[in-house]
């Protein structure tokens, strides 16, 4: 797979004369940082991260967690033991602009006994290995980001989310704790305490595709059991007492 980042590609692909100031001390910073990239990549595609290899899952978390708590990052591991795996690694950082939630997976389909282990670099910007692509290599893109935006003195202004799963391969059981819809229920437990404010998502498709009808109230979805859906679209109702319940809710 080619190893340079696409946000320094996405970024390469732009004329410089397009670029604001802030975006080309981005594309600096991630052209400063890709051959310490590629180096991590290399790193975490070695460990082997089966999903049944909690220690290996959790070892690729670990590096990750390192990277992301020296960026400012408030991390922690969700222990996957009721669902019978290793378990997210899940990074926030704070700040007052917009708010950000990046998705990703540790686990591999490469169980120990596989022959494919290790990272065989074929070019100079050519390279194969277990989950170079599924999804080692976007994990990397994620940290790489972040480490670029800290540089451009971005970041300490921006409201991120990361979320990196144990079980994306092999999903665990019961699969309603493993899959079980938490930013709905982050909502939920956040504004329970309001007195007789109401909230209802009514209609929420989720998959790699999505279409909704808001004035129907109605949607389609399309995806597949073996993948984290790409997108999900909550159309629902929230009613208060007095414009200022509404506006703090």
């Amino acid at each position: 797979m080619p190893l340079l980042p696409c946000l320094a590609l996405a970024l390469a692909a732009m004329t410089a004369e397009s670029l604001t100031t802030t975006e080309r001390a981005i594309s600096r910073a991630v052209d400063a940082r890709t051959a310490a990239a590629i180096d991590l990549l290399e790193r975490l595609v070695n460990i082997n991260s089966d999903t049944m290899n909690f220690a290996g899952v959790r070892a690729v978390g670990d590096i990750l967690r390192h990277r992301l708590d020296a960026l400012g990052f408030r991390t922690r591991w969700v222990d996957g033991a009721p669902f019978g795996r290793a378990g997210y690694l899940v990074a926030e950082h704070t700040g007052s602009g917009p708010r950000l939630l990046l998705v990703g997976h540790l686990d591999t389909v490469f169980e120990p006994s596989s022959p494919f282990q290790k990272v065989e670099r074929l070019a100079d910007s050519t390279a194969r290995g277990p989950g170079i692509i599924d999804m080692k290599g976007g994990d990397v893109i994620m940290v790489l980001a972040m480490e670029a935006l800290r540089d451009a003195g971005v970041l300490s202004s921006l409201h991120i989310t990361i979320v990196m799963n144990g079980d994306e391969e092999h999903a665990g059981e019961p699969i309603a704790e493993a899959r079980r819809a938490r930013i709905l229920d982050r909502f939920r437990t956040r504004l329970a305490g309001e007195p007789y404010l109401t909230f209802n998502p009514g209609v929420a498709p989720g998959g790699a595709r999505v279409a909704l009808d808001t004035m129907a109230n109605k949607g389609t979805a399309e995806g597949k059991t073996n993948i984290v859906a790409e997108r999900m679209t909550m159309q629902g109702d929230l009613r208060a007492l007095s414009p200022e319940q509404l506006q703090r809710t």
